[in-house]
């Protein structure tokens, strides 16, 4: 995973980042769920006063005529009161999005 940026608009935050390539497609959708984890940890563990954390992760995508650019391909935000009830040493990763406040997943990381 790579940070690309950090925004903190008031008590709300915002991660971009890059999701890493992987061997399959699943591998990919999964170690995005990972890297979500990871930074949801993050903004939990900094004691910033924030109210939500959005997470967007992009990825290389390639249009039909094979021209590559990064795009981003999942949006989600989080109420800090849902992140401060997640108990991370039982949490299912698939349930992730099922959490989010609001979700918006490209068709291909659906």
């Amino acid at each position: 995973m790579k940070v690309k940026e950090i925004d903190v608009r008031g008590d709300a935050v915002t991660v971009r980042f890059a999701i890493d390539d992987n061997l399959t497609e699943g591998y990919i959708k999964s170690g995005a769920k990972v890297d979500i984890v990871a930074i949801l940890k993050a903004v939990q563990a900094s004691g910033f006063s924030y109210r939500t954390v959005t997470v967007a992760g992009s990825f290389s995508m390639a249009d039909k005529l094979g021209n590559a650019s990064e795009d981003e391909v999942l949006r989600v935000t989080y109420q800090r009161s849902t992140v401060e009830r997640i108990n991370w040493s039982g949490f299912d990763n698939d349930n992730l999005y099922d959490i989010g406040e609001s979700v918006w997943l490209h068709p291909a990381f659906r």
